[in-house]
């Protein structure tokens, strides 16, 4: 009777480390070289004009056609992409085809923005990234308004620290607004400076340096005709205020890239 040999070869011991990256292109280190793997966090190369204060987004670090922190940037009615001298219902979204004369032709056929305000068909999304964000539109995809939320979570303390400054202030030359510095590990001393730059209504400027209103992409869940904004002034600081989408707020764009 034959005998059959079964033979199996050892395996030997690994001599060399391998990583193998995305799309296929592969390291290899032999064991000798190698003295210590860690796995560590590197923060990602700073985004120009944009600060990464360990929130969801990255804020600009200026208002939208501003060209430095302290400038008040456009005045823009909810929804328009392009600063104007004249504020008004009547004035409004008149680029876009938009005949309304009052706060009832708000969601109505009158209204371009129909279908992103109380009642329409994409209510819930707002503006936010479509061809009626102003941020959007001004420096492309990835860009955009913050929406309510996200003013929320800059405006919790438990996020940052909201400081005021008042017009004698020589940190940002002598103009008035809220120094937001972040809160989060690895993220503290970053921060943004929000002017207190009042708002267009008509063809006149109140409020500036004292008060400050911005924009957000959401619109208001009472009623078609208001969208939220954040509210400040030196004692108070509220994301959720509401007002008619015509009023003339800057913009402080988001970024998600």
């Amino acid at each position: 009777m034959g005998i059959m040999a079964v033979c199996s070869m050892a395996q030997e011991a690994p001599n060399t480390v391998v990583i193998t990256k995305v799309g296929g292109e592969t390291i290899k280190v032999a064991i000798e070289d190698v003295q210590d793997i860690t796995f560590a966090y590197e923060a990602p190369a700073e985004q120009e004009g944009f600060v990464d204060l360990g929130l969801s987004v990255k804020w600009a670090t200026c208002n939208l056609g501003a060209t430095k922190p302290t400038d008040a940037g456009w005045y823009l009615a909810w929804g328009e992409t392009s600063a104007k001298t004249n504020y008004t219902w009547g004035t409004y979204l008149f680029d876009l085809g938009g005949t309304m004369t009052d706060d009832y032709d708000a969601g109505t056929e009158k209204d371009p923005l129909k279908e992103y305000v109380k009642g329409g068909a994409n209510y819930s999304e707002g503006i936010g990234g479509t061809a009626y964000d102003a941020a959007t539109a001004a420096l492309g995809t990835g860009y955009r308004m913050p929406t309510q939320t996200e003013f929320a979570e800059l405006a919790n303390t438990s996020n940052c620290t909201w400081e005021w400054y008042a017009k004698d202030n020589t940190e940002f030359n002598g103009v008035a607004g809220y120094k937001v510095t972040s809160k989060k590990e690895g993220f503290t001393g970053k921060f943004i400076f929000l002017p207190a730059a009042g708002y267009r209504l008509g063809e006149d400027l109140y409020d500036e340096g004292s008060y400050g209103r911005y924009w957000s992409s959401t619109p208001y869940s009472g009623s078609a005709y208001n969208a939220y904004y954040l509210y400040f002034y030196s004692d108070l600081v509220r994301p959720y205020d509401y007002d008619f989408r015509y009023y003339g707020f800057p913009v402080r764009p988001v970024s998600e890239l």
